[in-house]
């Protein structure tokens, strides 16, 4: 009789935990931020690209013309897919890809800010789909400079590794790049970690840490903002002496950063007062234009001013990921954005591009011709 009330006891505690643990997650599964749910404030009209493609980095020329844009894609006769570097006129709809060594993927395609270098990542093609080969492509990454017309090509000699998000000094003499530690299991949404910015000085050949060790769990874009000084795209550093949730209570989810030189203690995320900020972009003669949440609105850009929020616009609703990244236009006034499909692509996510017009505070989609059909850009000997 003991044994059979126990047994019921435990069977009872056992379902109320199985309550509370699916409660939980349909709390989590259909939980929206509060600056979004109290916005009743109309998203405006955007109409998506029927055919997304794989874009998944973009780079604006000073002169507010030319696109740098990474694209992958298994439609230029890789049979496991691969990514290469395009060059995009605005103007003349003129579509180039650059004609480099066959035997690399290409990615994180960058202007310097004089618009005569470009500096990218490159990785060697895989060979078959596993988590092992995906780990050796990784691992051998290198970080090449070349003119804008492809010409005087060179890699840095900085050991290869998980690299990232190459950017270059506003004088053009140091490139400041995230370098991951380590890599994801198998299965996880996302296949590096623990990353920490580094800096090499193209006049001495020195390369060390950009500032202190704060393994950030994620890490993005990166823009020099002066001489000594980035602003960064990251979250989640593993350093810090809390826990991660803590942390984000904190600092409202914010995911950018200044950083300066040497610095070893990691600064508060910036912007406090905008909630949620998880993209920053620097254009129209320096304004800062964040991706965030301002309390009490929902997702929106916002342009910064010395004194806090200058003013903010609704982005369209896109998807239930939203904007991927915003890039600016370093002198024109536009930003450019990208979005993900849904459902994703077996190959990874599908991605569109839009602009928003600045001046007449306007939303629209970017249609670019087929990979396929770009003209391939050579140096001219």
């Amino acid at each position: 009789m003991f044994s059979l009330t126990f047994l019921r006891f435990l069977g009872s505690r056992w379902q109320a935990g199985a309550r509370a643990m699916l409660l939980l997650f349909c709390v989590w599964l259909f939980w929206v931020p509060p600056a979004a749910s109290r916005d009743n404030s109309q998203a405006p009209a955007f109409e998506m690209e029927k055919e997304l493609r794989g874009f998944s980095w973009l780079s604006i020329h000073p002169d507010g013309e030319r696109w740098l844009l990474t694209e992958c894609t298994d439609r230029l006769g890789q049979q496991l897919g691969s990514c290469y570097l395009f060059l995009y006129n605005r103007k003349t709809l003129t579509y180039q890809r650059y004609a480099l060594d066959p035997g690399y993927m290409y990615a994180d395609g960058q202007f310097s800010p004089s618009g005569q270098t470009i500096i990218a990542i490159r990785r060697p093609l895989p060979t078959q789909n596993t988590h092992e080969e995906k780990h050796r492509v990784y691992a051998n990454g290198e970080i090449l400079l070349m003119a804008i017309d492809g010409s005087d090509l060179r890699v840095l000699p900085i050991p290869k590794g998980f690299v990232k998000r190459p950017a270059m000094s506003p004088d053009g003499t140091k490139v400041a790049y995230w370098r991951a530690a380590t890599t994801r299991p198998p299965g996880a949404r996302t296949w590096l970690a623990d990353f920490d910015l580094w800096e090499f000085d193209l006049a001495s050949g020195e390369n060390r840490l950009f500032a202190g060790e704060h393994r950030f769990f994620l890490a993005n874009g990166v823009q020099y903002t002066s001489s000594d000084e980035v602003l960064v795209n990251a979250d989640s550093p593993t350093s810090i002496p809390m826990s991660i949730f803590e942390y984000h209570a904190k600092y409202g989810y914010n995911q950018v950063y200044f950083l300066k030189r040497g610095m070893r203690q990691l600064p508060p995320p910036a912007y406090a007062e905008v909630k949620s900020v998880r993209a920053a972009a620097i254009a129209n003669k320096n304004r800062i234009y964040l991706l965030g949440e301002p309390p009490p609105h929902g997702i929106s850009i916002v342009e910064m001013a010395e004194n806090g929020v200058k003013q903010r616009w609704r982005v369209p609703y896109l998807t239930r990921d939203g904007i991927s990244s915003v890039f600016g236009s370093p002198r024109e006034a536009y930003l450019l954005f990208t979005y993900p499909s849904v459902p994703l692509r077996s190959s990874g996510p599908a991605t569109g591009i839009g602009m928003f017009d600045l001046q007449e505070k306007r939303w629209f989609p970017i249609s670019i011709q087929q990979p396929e059909v770009a003209l391939p850009l050579m140096p001219e000997k």
